[in-house]
């Protein structure tokens, strides 16, 4: 099974692009998400990471249309490896990202169920949390 939930801060701007092949509409997201627990000495600790999300096809608009830097989303998805070469060294690079198939706007309490690539109809329902 390949499954990743996640719910953190939205760290940039999400900006909607076409991708050049098929036009197909495209956001990337950088979210970070927090960690807090005790050690075995009971002292609290904390850890920060940061996510690589990749929305496509209709959930790529709303998450332009509706997400905003800073905003606390969850997301359900799953783990994406690709290999690209970088622009400025011409070394070839790997990145782990999550292709996102379901975006939570906690903010708004709602969730919005999208396809993978696909343009499904928008379903966005009230949820609380």
């Amino acid at each position: 099974m390949n499954a990743v939930h996640l719910i953190g801060i939205v760290e940039n701007q999400p900006e909607l692009r076409k991708t050049h092949s098929s036009g197909q509409a495209v956001v990337n997201v950088m979210l970070t998400t927090h960690e807090t627990w005790r050690d075995k000495d009971g002292s609290q600790q904390q850890r920060s990471d940061v996510h690589r999300l990749v929305f496509w096809g209709r959930a790529a608009e709303v998450t332009a249309e509706r997400v905003q830097k800073g905003d606390v989303i969850g997301v359900d998805g799953k783990l994406q490896t690709r290999e690209y070469v970088d622009k400025t060294t011409s070394q070839p690079r790997r990145t782990v990202e999550v292709t996102v198939t379901r975006l939570h706007l906690i903010d708004e309490m709602e969730w919005y169920d999208g396809g993978l690539g696909e343009e499904p109809e928008a379903q966005v329902t009230a949820e609380k949390t």
